[in-house]
This record gives structure tokens, sequence and C-alpha cells, in this order.
């Protein structure tokens, strides 16, 4: 029996006008998001094109690193890629992360700009020159498999979302259907 997600898919009014406000500036969509019973706060952006190369390359070669130690069936190196695309993914798209509890630091923000690139990370972390490097620090920096479980959770209603946008946008009839 699958369950249906707990967040809108089609997008409400104004998550419609944020995405064609964003493609419009030339700027990736995001979408802030609560998780844990609104004790963290956190913000997506959408990929760049170039980006989920970059992902699905590291995942691949990581996935690579780890089989050739120990091998493995095709599903399972599959399912090893994903694991490690999704984990890449919550690290490049998370522009932002807060905890609002009392006396908690901001956990993590990324280089201002629009989607910024692997070397606009050395603005912020000098020592950061490689995507491990990067996944490392976020790791480091959230500490938590709960956090991180919780991000990849949320970020995949908001990569649902942003897909149902994408494909939508050029049919205006459907694209503000729902509303």
């Amino acid at each position: 029996m699958s369950k249906s997600p707990p967040y809108p898919i089609v997008g409400t009014r104004e998550d419609k006008y944020a995405y064609l406000l964003a493609i419009g500036m030339g700027k990736s969509f995001e979408k802030e998001y609560s998780i844990f019973g609104n004790t963290i706060t956190v913000r997506f952006r959408a990929l760049r094109a170039g980006e989920y190369d970059l992902i699905n390359a590291w995942a691949s070669q990581k996935t690579k690193e780890e089989t050739d130690r120990f091998p493995v069936d095709f599903e399972t190196f599959l399912h090893s890629v994903r694991r490690h695309e999704s984990l890449a993914a919550v690290v490049l798209q998370t522009t932002r992360l807060t905890s609002s509890m009392s006396g908690s630091p901001l956990m993590w923000s990324a280089p201002q700009g629009n989607s910024p690139g692997l070397k606009d990370w050395t603005s912020i972390y000098p020592d950061i020159t490689t995507l491990d490097m990067l996944i490392d620090r976020f790791c480091e920096v959230v500490g938590s498999e709960s956090v991180i479980a919780g991000l990849k959770d949320r970020l995949m209603h908001f990569n649902r979302l942003e897909y149902h946008l994408t494909t939508n946008a050029n049919d205006t009839e459907r694209f503000w259907q729902g509303i």
C-alpha cells in the first residue's frame, strides 16, 4: 500500500510565483521547510544541470572504491550509488540550515550567490577543494545521521515539487491547476 506524501506536489500559489520569479531572473528555485517539530529550518535550492553530473560522477566513484574492496551485484552497486547521490544532493542543495533551539548556532550556510560552485565554498572553508571534503565538512557540522535522514526526506519532497513545476511551467492551465 503506497503512502501519499504529506506535502503537496502541485505546489502552492506562493511556490508557483517563486518558481516563475526564479526562472525569470535566471536563479535557482528555493523553498524553505521545517523539520523535527519546527526545531530545524532548512532552505533548499534547485540544482544546475552540471551539478547532476558532478553528483553522479562522485557517487559512482565512491561506490566503485567501496566495491573494488568488496565486490557486489549490480543491484547493490546501484543502491550504493543512489545512497551517495542523495547525500551529495543534500549537501549541494542545502543553502541554509538553522536550529531554533535555545543557544543553538547556525548549523550550515552556503556561499552567497545563485547556485554556488565548489570553488565558491573556499570563501567559507578555505581548505575545501573537493566534493569529498565538502561532504565530510557538512556531515561534521550537522553531526547527526537523524538530521541528515530528515534532510534527505524533505529534499525528496522539494525535488518532486521542483520537477512538477518544471514539467508544467509551459502549460498555463496545468501549472495553475489546484489554485
